[in-house]
This record gives structure tokens, C-alpha cells and sequence, in this order.
């Protein structure tokens, strides 16, 4: 009964986490209500899988899950897989801000410690909850203000500026996944979190930076080129 509670709360949080996603990215959300949640079970059963069943480290499972993540967005909705990485590598992220923010936030607020988050189910749920909630607000927020990210993944850039900046970014997105991978670690073993955690929203920074810089140069392009073809018609 308790794995079966455990599911359920921990398929609210991945269904949380794609609506996230893709309000980030300004794509369509409410149309594709349903494949988000089959994502997000699908993720939860190799989350399930990976930790009740082969007995991996949370840390060593979570990477699974990022690449599972990737992959069912990239066939489940046609996309590049270089887009997808893109997409689910931001938005893991972006969670992991907001689930940072809500662990700081408990033992201030409530009288929490992390001892108690990692061993009682029901604060456990709760916080599973709690992110969810946030989770579509700020979707919410984000999609109907049209704030986001906008790229247009079908074009190919053979600009040298455009490839250093995804190479610079794939760097900072892969640091960002080892120290949320300490994090856990961490978390797990009641250690002290507080430089990681500083390290983790400095990369968080970086990447935002890039991924803005990268935006802005996407849409300059693209407005460029739709102005020069007005102009020869």
C-alpha cells in the first residue's frame, strides 16, 4: 500500500515536471494534457523500477531518469533528440531550483529537518505535493503571460557563434546534473548543503544566461530572414 501511495504522488510530480517544461519552452500544454501524463508515468515506473527493484542509489537512478526523459519526449512527440535534451535538461533544472527553494524553505518555516523529508511518508507526499502545485502555477504563470523560451529546432545553424554557445551550455548542463547528483547524495546522508547549493544556482545562472543569449539569437536570425524575404517578393 505504501509503494502504491509513493506512485501515485511521485507520478504528480513528474506530471508536474513536464507541464513545467513546456511552459517553459512556450509549448502547447493543454493539448498534449494527456501524452505529458503518459510521460510522467512512464517515468515513474523507471523510477520505480530503478530503486525498488535493481536497488540502485537514488543519485545513480536519477541519471535513468533524465535520459528516459529525454527520449520519451523525443519519440512520443517527433522532436529532435538535441531539442529534447535541450528542453528536459532546462527543465529538470528548473524543478531542481524550486525543490531546492522548498527544502531551505521547510525546516524554516515548519519545523522540518531533512531527516524527517527523507524518512516520514507523509511529509514526503507532501512535499511532492507541494512542488506540484508550484510546478503549475508558475506553468500557469508562464503560459499566460507567453513568457519562455522560444527556439526554432527544425533549423539547422552552421554558425560558429551558435555552436560555441551549445557547447558552453551542454558544459554548464552537465555540471549542473553532477552537483544535483551530489545534492542527493547529500540529502540522503544528512550532510551539509549549503555550498552545494550555492554552486547549483550559480550554474543555474550561467545556464539561464546562455539559453537567453541563444534565444535572442535564435529570434534575431529568424526576424532577419522573414524581413529579407518580404523584401525579394
Amino acid at each position: 500500500m505504501e509503494l502504491l501511495i509513493r506512485i501515485f504522488f511521485g507520478i504528480i510530480e513528474f506530471y508536474g515536471l513536464c507541464i513545467l517544461t513546456f511552459a517553459m519552452f512556450r509549448l502547447p500544454v493543454a493539448e498534449n494534457g494527456l501524452r505529458l501524463l503518459i510521460v510522467a508515468v512512464a517515468l515513474e515506473a523507471v523510477s520505480v523500477y530503478q530503486l525498488h527493484y535493481l536497488g540502485m542509489a537514488q543519485s545513480t537512478a536519477f541519471l535513468f531518469v533524465i535520459a528516459a526523459y529525454i527520449l520519451l519526449v523525443k519519440f512520443i512527440f517527433n522532436i529532435r533528440l538535441i531539442f529534447s535534451v535541450m528542453v528536459c535538461l532546462v527543465g529538470y533544472l528548473g524543478i531542481g531550483i524550486i525543490q531546492t527553494a522548498l527544502v531551505v524553505a521547510a525546516p524554516l518555516l515548519l519545523n522540518i529537518s531533512t531527516e524527517q523529508m527523507g524518512t516520514s511518508l507523509v511529509i514526503a507526499m507532501s512535499f511532492q505535493f507541494v512542488t506540484f502545485i508550484v510546478n503549475i502555477s508558475i506553468a500557469y504563470l508562464l503560459t499566460t503571460r507567453r513568457i519562455g523560451f522560444m527556439f526554432f529546432e527544425k533549423r539547422i545553424s552552421r554558425n560558429l557563434e551558435t555552436r560555441a554557445q551549445d557547447i558552453y551550455l551542454l558544459i554548464v548542463l552537465i555540471s549542473c546534473l553532477g552537483v544535483l547528483q551530489l545534492l542527493f547524495i547529500s540529502f540522503s546522508e544528512s550532510q551539509s548543503l549549503v555550498h552545494l547549493y550555492v554552486i547549483y544556482i550559480a550554474l543555474i545562472i550561467i545556464a539561464l544566461y546562455i539559453t537567453y543569449q541563444k534565444n535572442k539569437k535564435e529570434l534575431l536570425d529568424h526576424y532577419n530572414r522573414l524581413k529579407e524575404r518580404n523584401r525579394s517578393i
